[in-house]
């Protein structure tokens, strides 16, 4: 009940933010923005976001043996959808749990692919962000410092990741280590041995690699649209770097998938290039509502669907 407690808490944060965010621009000014943009350019942005969002199930699908793209598709939307609702995003591995009681695979064989999923995701997010941090190296040598050591702070933990895989002992000691935490101490010596022995294909990884920077490239895209349709012309190239950097910072807040701390960020960030903050809220609420609401959208209507499926109740599923 506490953890629950907490987490409607920062959810709440979350939202109460973006509502903040939303008096700062002045409530019928943004509205007033928000009617007057161009639905094309914003329906263009939407058919974008759906491409991005079928790339962001095979980036998983390659990196799994044995399924198809049909099966895969609700776990990845409702796996993802956790994840934007949890502090950090530390919840996608529940995808490993929600893909057992679909498919009947142990969550140990799943585990490695959720985890080089997550490490490429994040090795694409620092490539960019180090893009949007040399701008800020011309623009606020200030934000320049943060950024580095908030991408520092990643790159260290993808470090961890990739030792916790590849190196036995090393491995062992992070998982005697996280064996004495409340959420993670039913770890099994099997399920610890499967993980181990369980190994991605390098040339799988080496593709969900390529999908995963096109994906990322075309959330810059989305932006560029959205921004488009209320008649500001952004470099999708830029917008992809400085939205990488800002989601990064977003992920450091632990505010639930970033949700809230993402925007304030991205609204700072865009005021650097001479964007009225109305303009820049306006723009980024429009872009995220095409992007990580729908793929929550997306989620809950995954949830219903394996709930029928599988006919158990959402706690099975969500745990």
């Amino acid at each position: 009940m506490r953890k629950l407690n907490l987490k409607i808490l920062a959810l709440a944060v979350s939202l109460l933010i973006l509502i903040l965010l939303i008096i700062y621009a002045d409530p019928a000014k943004f509205l007033a923005i928000v009617a007057a943009s161009n639905y094309k350019f914003l329906a263009l942005a939407f058919g974008i976001s759906t491409i991005s969002v079928l790339l962001r199930v095979m980036k998983w699908k390659v990196l799994l043996d044995g399924v198809s793209f049909s099966s895969i598709m609700p776990v990845q939307m409702l796996g993802m959808t956790i994840s934007n609702f949890s502090p950090g995003k530390i919840a996608e591995p529940i995808k490993g749990v929600i893909f057992k009681l679909k498919e009947g695979r142990a969550v140990s064989s799943i585990l490695p692919s959720i985890i080089w999923e997550r490490v490429i995701d994040v090795v694409v997010l620092v490539i960019l962000a180090m893009v949007g941090a040399y701008f800020f190296l011309i623009l606020d040598p200030k934000f320049y410092l943060i950024s580095i050591f908030v991408i520092s702070v990643f790159i260290l933990a993808l470090v961890v990741g990739l030792l916790t895989m590849y190196k036995k002992g090393f491995g062992l000691w992070i998982f005697k280590i996280l064996k004495r935490l409340p959420f993670t101490g039913r770890l099994s010596d099997s399920f610890i041995k499967t993980f181990q022995e369980s190994r991605v294909n390098r040339s799988k990884v080496a593709y969900s690699f390529v999908i995963t920077i096109i994906a990322w490239v075309l959330e810059g895209f989305v932006l560029h649209y959205a921004f488009l349709s209320i008649g500001i012309n952004l470099s999708p190239i830029i917008l992809a770097s400085i939205f990488a950097l800002a989601t990064l910072i977003g992920i450091a807040s632990s505010l639930p998938g970033g949700i809230g701390s993402t925007e304030v960020v991205m609204t700072i960030f865009l005021g650097y290039f001479g964007i009225e903050k109305s303009l820049a809220i306006v723009g980024i609420l429009l872009a995220r509502f095409l992007s990580i609401w729908y793929v929550n959208l997306l989620g809950g209507l995954s949830l219903i669907y394996l709930m029928k499926k599988l006919n158990i109740s959402y706690k099975s599923i969500l745990g």
